[in-house]
């Protein structure tokens, strides 16, 4: 919040988006533990959001290993989209 009141947007977005990849991933950790069938449908539901987001707005993370990990939680949504 003091970036944006700063009038600092880029590095609040960038900020932003860092910390909706650490959710991305711990969501992932979480679908590794606990179905992804349709008992979850709230967190398919954020995950479709966020991949629909990331569409429209796409982020590239400094770290490639977070971008793979990222990709691969984002992928859950295709999956489930499909079925």
């Amino acid at each position: 919040m003091n970036r944006l009141r700063a009038n600092n947007v880029t590095n609040a977005i960038d900020f932003l988006e860092t910390d909706l990849d650490d959710s991305l991933i711990r969501l992932g950790d979480w679908f590794s533990t606990n179905s992804t069938s349709l008992d979850n449908q709230l967190q398919l539901k954020a995950l479709r959001n966020v991949k629909e987001y990331r569409n429209e707005f796409p982020y590239t993370n400094r770290q490639p290993e977070i971008n793979l990990a990222v990709s691969n939680v984002l992928s859950l949504a295709d999956l489930e989209t499909n079925k």
